[in-house]
Parts: structure tokens; C-alpha cells; sequence
């Protein structure tokens, strides 16, 4: 940018030359002359003293035209620099972008690859079936690398053929994983499979599998509707058996979570959801569900807690069963009750 200063330099020039004129002037008038007499001393100090005021001036604004015109030259500097910087900085991300997309471009051939390669992997050059193993495998590696869509339709096609081709735990980690990384509609799938398949991941030797991610606290994380399914499974899996055929601790796990539904969620209808859930699985025990708490302070709290829930509803049936939950909870209470008697 060019700076501009032609008139203050012109307004310079001319009051220089307006006073070298003045002073001509005076000079030719005779105020400058002395003649020896006291009058004559007296114009001429006067005159003098003018002059000199008049130079005073031409001085201070000459330096303020300097001034001024460093002042010009400076923001020229400074805006010259800016607009260098703002076009580098440009440059930078246009650079930036060009390289993120070119890896993002990379990415989906290396995963486009990596899926046609998994798939390939599924048969052998006879044509036979694969071990479960390979198949797990397969999923498994398809789920790391983040390509949900045909992982998940693996997992439901290995899952729905006849001899369960498929270790559930593998299906289990699979959902995890995409409710943990997936977008919204992977995840609405995920949970809709958890739901589906919930059955199947009972083993005989009175454990389970399940998605972890849907019994930490990392669920809150999750979307209201995925959420609200995600609560269903905790309870239909703790449903699908009675309490005396659990073998691990699949029980104090879902009270643990839903305990943490009831004091955290921000939905009410999920909060009574778990309400309900909580005091059928806690009103006829001592309070073994509840590790780490004081059974003889907390449970009482808790149990008057949820007990305001004793007469909600949970609509619809457990997972892969015709039973309604309101039926499944009574049969519970009911095999929990003679538990504690027979104990």
C-alpha cells in the first residue's frame, strides 16, 4: 500500500514559503532595521519575536509531517505484512485441507480393500465354509477398521444361519464397537442386534456375553433412543434367566447400571424405567447386588427409593421370548423370594 502524503508536505511548502514572504515583507517595511533609538529597538525586538514564533511553528509542524508520514508508512508496513500472512496462512489450509482430504481418499480405498479382501476371506478356494474362527476373525477385523455397515451385516448373516456360525462373543465385541465409534444409524443397529440376538449370548454354564459399553457409565453418552434400547437389554439379559441359574455375576452388574440410570439419567420415563427394574431385582434380597455399598445403611435408601416404582410399568416382551416383562419381573420376584427362604 502507498502512502499518501502529498498534502501535508504541499501544506508544508507553503507555509514556509507564506512566511519566507512575511519575512521579506518585514524586511522591506523596515522592521528589521536599527536605527539606534528606542523605538526603533522596540519594532525590531517585536519584529524578532514574531519571527521566531512563526519558526517555532514551521518547526513543530514539519516534525509533525514527519511524524505523520512515519506514522503512514508504518501502518502501510503493518498492513502489508498482515495481508502476507492472512494470504500464507490461506495457502497453509488450503495445503492442509488438500492433505486431509488426500488421506481421507486413501483411507477409503485401503478400507474398500481391506473389505473385499475380509469378504474373500469367508470361503475357501474350494468354495467350503470357513471355520467360526476365521469368521470371527473376519468381523472382528472388519469392526476395528471402523466399516460397521458390512460388519454388522456379517455378524446378523453368520448369526441367523442354522448351527449359530458364529461365536457370540465376537458378535458382542462387534456391537460394542459400534456403539462405542459408530454413527447414529450404526449404533440404532448395533443395540436393535443386541436386543435381537439377546438369547444367544446365554452360554449353558449359566454366564453371558454383552456389549460392555451398555453397562458403564460410557452409556450415557449414547443417543436417547439407542440409549432406551440399551436399557431394555440390561434387563430383558438379567430377565432371561432365573436368579438361582446365574453362575457369574450378571446380576449385581445390571443393577449397577441401572442403579446409575435412576440417579443420572435426565429422562424421566428412563429413570422409572430402571426404578422399576431396581426394586424387582432388590426387594426380596439383603442387598448382595449392591457390591460396595453398606448393606445395613444404603439398601434401605435404595429400597425406598424405588419402591415409589412398585407399581410402574415396563411395556412389551423380553428379548427373543413371547413372556411380557411385567410377567418375567413376577417370575423373578417370585424365584428370588424362595431363594432367600431356602438360604
Amino acid at each position: 500500500m502507498r502512502t499518501n502524503i502529498s498534502g501535508p508536505l504541499i501544506a508544508t511548502i507553503g507555509s514556509i514559503a507564506l512566511f519566507g514572504a512575511f519575512a521579506w515583507i518585514m524586511w522591506q517595511l523596515g522592521f528589521f532595521t536599527f536605527t539606534g533609538s528606542d523605538p526603533s529597538s522596540k519594532v525590531v525586538a517585536a519584529a524578532l519575536g514574531l519571527a521566531g514564533a512563526l519558526i517555532g511553528s514551521l518547526v513543530t509542524l514539519v516534525g509533525l509531517v514527519l511524524k505523520y508520514s512515519i506514522d503512514e508508512r508504518n501502518a502501510a508496513i503493518q498492513e502489508q505484512t498482515v495481508a502476507i500472512q492472512q494470504q500464507t496462512e490461506a495457502r497453509s489450509r488450503s495445503e492442509a485441507e488438500r492433505t486431509a482430504q488426500l488421506a481421507a481418499d486413501a483411507e477409503r480405498r485401503l478400507k474398500t480393500e481391506a473389505a473385499i479382501q475380509a469378504v474373500g476371506l469367508l470361503s475357501s478356494s474350494s468354495g467350503q465354509d470357513v471355520s467360526n474362527t476365521q469368521r470371527a476373525g473376519v468381523i472382528l477385523a472388519l469392526a476395528d477398521l471402523e466399516i460397521f455397515s458390512l460388519a454388522l451385516s456379517l455378524t446378523s448373516q453368520f448369526l441367523e444361519q442354522s448351527g449359530n456360525k458364529l461365536d457370540p462373543g465376537a458378535a458382542c465385541w462387534v456391537f460394542h464397537r459400534a456403539l462405542e465409534r459408530g454413527r447414529l444409524d450404526v449404533q440404532e443397529q448395533a443395540v436393535a442386534m443386541t436386543l435381537r440376538y439377546l438369547p444367544g449370548m446365554l452360554n449353558k454354564d449359566g454366564t453371558s456375553v454383552f456389549p460392555r459399553i451398555l453397562t458403564s457409565k460410557e452409556s450415557s453418552k449414547l443417543p436417547d433412543d439407542v440409549r432406551f434400547a440399551g436399557l431394555l437389554a440390561v434387563i430383558d439379559r438379567n430377565l432371561l434367566r432365573p436368579y438361582h441359574e446365574w453362575t457369574d455375576e450378571t446380576p449385581v452388574t445390571a443393577c449397577h447400571a441401572l442403579h446409575y440410570v435412576l440417579k443420572n439419567d435426565p429422562v424421566p420415563y428412563f429413570r422409572e424405567i430402571a426404578g422399576k427394574a431396581l426394586h424387582t431385582f432388590l426387594m426380596p434380597l439383603d442387598g448382595s447386588f449392591l457390591i460396595g455399598l453398606d448393606a445395613a445403611e444404603e439398601l434401605p435408601k435404595v429400597r425406598l427409593e424405588v419402591a415409589t416404582y412398585a407399581n410402574s410399568s415396563v411395556a412389551g416382551n423380553v428379548s427373543g421370548t413371547k413372556i411380557t416383562r411385567q410377567k418375567a419381573f413376577e417370575a423373578w420376584a417370585k424365584d428370588l423370594s424362595l431363594q432367600r427362604a431356602s438360604g
